[in-house]
């Protein structure tokens, strides 16, 4: 059905049921008939706002019905100012829920199986998060071995996970203040999205009014001046939402639904007008779903949402670099640090920290989508996203947050329960220069020896000057904690016997929390001296788990390797080829992880040391079909593997290992870049490498070449980031390593 004839086909349901709703009797088979009319907006048109105004009129009528209770309800837990009522209407419903799918009916008595899922989101959503807990453990426990079911267990140990934390964050809260963007924001109740252009001179939001969008446009001259509707001179269609904006104010990326496709636009101001909007075009847009568009301030790059394929699973954020020609290239995905199995939104990058905001439902958080922020390291890559702190995020969705620009904190749209309306404010915390965030954590040695605290150092030091702030004293038991105030700073953590530790603390204005733990494992200097990590990629058949003897050997080398190293921890990541579903494709990721662990766990290795990952038909190594769109059985073998990666102590950080894949085989989406850090006539150990960080000298490769041996380190996604970690080593001494394409 085209969006046409579905929007007529909606508009036809929708005056017949208010007609007979408004009538004094309704028999059975008029509320049959108005029930299916509601539902067909509920489920189909997904306008959760319309469809609790058809289910409003129903509740009336039968206020006793748990049917109708319970889908109010669920749209309700979708509407700003609705939570309570919700939990009170699907607590109402779950006391009459069918037993079973073939009792229920769509327009019978009786609540939805579904109740109960949506219970425990109410209940979460707000707050009682005990009794969220409880009930999605309830119905994880109810859960069979089914595909479906396993990707429910999946959803309700995240929802768990969330709960558990929001617990937590909510004792340590950031006190966080909120006013109006400007006065008279006070007079466009609905606003959100705002875009705001870096050289403070544009800002442009987006105005819902009666269930339609205007895009509405504001200049500064001294102070913000009213706005003017600029719907008209972009196209007219009512259904735009505002994304992005350079930062001169001349370019504007919106977004919208090209009719159950999500696709990004472009407008630029010539002069003081507008263009009409136009398409990105490939290889920004797709036949899939791109959700947002934000573009740098200089206009070179675009950070893109979109749930193409190659990603890690819903939503991804992905990047594109404009090229020379002026055109859009190939969009990057950023990978598994920012990435997860489920949605990544509304990306933001602060360029003046090299920092990249987002929201997601993957990463540990309260609940929800949640606000985070991940840096880019010295090395070019990102570093693990933390979670901004409750109440910047919430139990409900936290999105589209952007920069104050020359204010601390962000402007964002917020739903006010006081006048029961949504628009955007500034919101900050109380006095950010002053704010004091308390520092604490646990020195742990690696090979489970106790901490000396005469042979411990904690020093603490500003990060651009080089200036040593505090020598933090360590407790008998390890422990210590001192004070951060807002700034970048190097914790470096030493011991006797073991190898430095340096932490990276960036604190912005914006990044407001009264608590953060840090927890550094120091390495014993003796493991820098044995041998390399070198297990190969562990190939399976097709549709199959099952070890074979090639494995098994494989295996014995890195049962070896535990046993010299009892305090290295390891990722056991599984994958699948292209062929199959995305389910079925996990669930045979997951059980061959799980035989590599098996196997490793009889031999007597301790499964705490072990982390089990299920990637599934994603992150080819090979390509699974040729040019022409043919099988290729051969690349797809390579896919079916499973990875040994290195757990980074300090950080968490999986440094994972890919086997060589021939070259005509080599998946061009997935291109990697190497590094050469020395080629010598004779054997080198890890102690050679010495001046690297640990997370290098841990995964080493060695490579024999007739009569030379090449070390190589590292996997890069992109040139430019092999380039910012070569510099890196050079400056360790080895000037004489390069770039390769091929390990």
């Amino acid at each position: 059905m085209n969006p046409l004839t579905k929007r007529i086909f909606s508009l036809f349901l929708l005056i017949s049921c208010f007609t007979m709703l408004n009538s004094q009797e309704i028999t059975l088979k008029e509320f049959a008939r108005s029930v299916q009319s509601a539902d067909v907006v509920f489920y189909y048109d997904k306008d959760y706002k319309k469809a609790a105004s058809l289910y409003e009129k129903l509740h009336e009528a039968f206020p006793d019905n748990s049917n109708i209770q319970a889908k109010l309800g669920m749209c309700y837990l979708r509407l700003d100012g609705k939570k309570a009522e919700a939990l009170r209407l699907l607590e109402s419903a779950s006391g009459n829920v069918a037993a079973s799918a073939r009792e229920y009916t769509e327009t019978g008595q009786k609540a939805p199986l579904s109740t109960f899922r949506y219970l425990a989101e109410a209940y979460h959503i707000n707050d009682n998060l005990e009794k969220a807990v409880s009930l999605y453990t309830d119905l994880k426990n109810q859960l069979g071995n089914s595909e479906d079911d396993m990707e429910m267990a999946d959803y309700y140990d995240l929802q768990i996970r969330d709960c558990r934390y929001a617990m937590e964050a909510k004792k340590k809260p950031v006190r966080v203040l909120s006013e109006l963007f400007t006065p008279w924001m006070a007079d466009y109740p609905g606003a959100m999205n705002p875009v705001l252009s870096r050289n403070d001179s544009v800002f442009v939001f987006t105005w819902r009014v009666e269930g339609k969008n205007r895009i509405m446009c504001s200049y500064k001259s001294g102070e913000w001046e009213e706005p003017t509707d600029i719907t008209r001179e972009l196209g007219g269609l009512d259904r735009l939402y505002t994304n992005s904006i350079t930062g001169d104010g001349r370019f504007l990326v919106l977004y919208i639904d090209d009719g159950d496709d999500g696709n990004l636009y472009f407008s630029e101001r010539k002069g003081p007008a507008w263009t009409r909007i136009r398409n990105f075009g490939r290889p920004v847009n797709t036949i899939y779903w791109e959700s947002h568009g934000f573009i740098t301030p200089d206009g070179t790059r675009m950070y893109i949402s979109s749930n193409r394929p190659g990603g890690f699973g819903m939503l991804d954020i992905w990047v594109s670099e404009k090229t020379a020609a002026g055109t859009w290239g190939e969009p990057v995905n950023l990978g598994d640090v920012i990435n997860t199995a489920w949605d990544e939104d509304a990306p933001f990058f602060d360029s003046d920290n090299n920092a990249l905001l987002f929201s997601s439902k993957g990463h540990m958080g309260l609940g929800n989508l949640d606000l985070f922020r991940s840096t880019i390291n010295r090395y070019g890559n990102w570093d693990r996203p933390v979670a901004m702190p409750y109440a910047f995020n919430t139990t409900g969705d936290n999105v589209f947050f952007h920069l104050n620009n020359n204010e601390p904190g962000f402007i964002t749209s917020l739903y006010d329960e006081k006048t029961n309306t949504r628009n955007i404010y500034a919101i900050v915390g109380v006095d950010p220069a002053d704010e004091i965030t308390i520092t604490e954590g646990v020195i742990r040695l690696d090979d489970g020896l106790e901490v000396i605290p005469s042979q411990a150092q904690m020093i603490l030091r500003e990060l651009k000057k080089g200036t040593v702030l505090q020598n933090i004293p360590v407790n008998n038991d390890g422990s210590f904690k001192f004070d951060l105030k807002p700034g970048d700073y190097h914790l470096i953590v030493s011991h006797t016997g073991y190898l430095t530790d340096t932490t990276s603390l960036s604190l912005p204005l914006y990044f407001l929390n009264q608590y953060m733990k840090i927890n550094p494992v120091l390495i014993p200097e003796m493991a820098a001296a044995g041998e390399f990590l070198m297990i190969r990629n562990i190939l399976f058949a097709f549709d199959s788990n099952v070890l074979d003897n090639n494995a098994k050997e494989s295996l014995k080398a890195l049962r070896a390797i535990l046993e010299n190293y009892p305090g290295l921890r390891i990722e056991v990541a599984g994958y699948t080829d292209a062929i199959g579903t995305a389910v079925y494709n996990k669930n045979l990721a997951d059980r061959r992880a799980q035989a590599v662990i098996d196997h490793i766990t009889a031999s007597g290795i301790s499964s705490d040391r072990i982390v089990k990952t299920a990637f599934g038909k994603s992150n080819f190594a090979a390509i699974n079909v040729n040019r022409n769109g043919s099988d290729n059985p051969e690349g797809r073998k390579y896919n079916r593997r499973v990875t040994i990666g290195v757990i980074d102590p300090g950080t968490g950080v999986v440094i994972r290992h890919e086997t060589e894949t021939p070259g005509n085989l080599v998946n061009p989406a997935t291109s990697k870049y190497y590094i050469v850090l020395e080629e010598s006539s004779r054997k080198l150990g890890q102690g050679y490498f010495s001046n690297l960080d640990i997370t290098g000298k841990l995964v080493i490769r060695s490579k024999e070449e007739g009569a030379v041996t090449r070390y190589i380190i590292g996997v890069f996604y992109s040139r430019e980031d092999a380039a910012k970690y070569l510099n890196y080593v050079r400056t360790k001494g080895f000037g004489k390593a390069y770039i390769t394409e091929t390990e």
